[in-house]
């Protein structure tokens, strides 16, 4: 019996859809806490770059609190670190726990969704005197 069938090929890719839809969740997810954190840790500031880089509570900035809440979730789950192999962030990443690399990755691919989510919101607050 051949290996290589049609519902081998149809597991695969509904397999391959779920990995992607796993990844862009927790993209999405990333960089709506990133722009939530940046606010909380930097108000009033209006350049993202600045935001997320503004020392919180605990002297970390925004992109790090995120970065150790992904990784929090890669340790309960796992498996959900395979979701993140398929990033094109994966590669850039030099670290040795799977859960730290893709959390990174994940921020990394974040970063700019989260700086148009940033440019929305500047763009929707009032101007000033209004």
């Amino acid at each position: 019996m051949p290996i290589d069938t049609k519902e081998l090929a149809t597991a695969l890719s509904l397999a391959q859809g779920s990995t992607d839809e796993v990844r862009e969740l927790f993209v999405a997810a990333a960089a709506r806490d990133i722009v939530a954190t940046a606010e909380a840790f930097a108000p009033g500031t209006d350049d993202f770059r600045d935001a997320v880089h503004a020392d919180g509570p605990d002297g970390l900035h925004a992109l790090v609190v995120v970065e150790d809440e992904i990784a929090e979730v890669f340790r309960r789950h796992p498996r959900a670190v395979n979701a993140m192999r398929d990033s094109i962030e994966w590669d850039e990443v030099v670290r040795k726990s799977g859960g730290s690399r893709a959390a990174l990755a994940v921020v990394n691919e974040a970063l700019a969704v989260a700086e148009g989510l940033w440019a929305e919101r500047m763009d929707a607050k009032p101007a000033p005197g209004f």
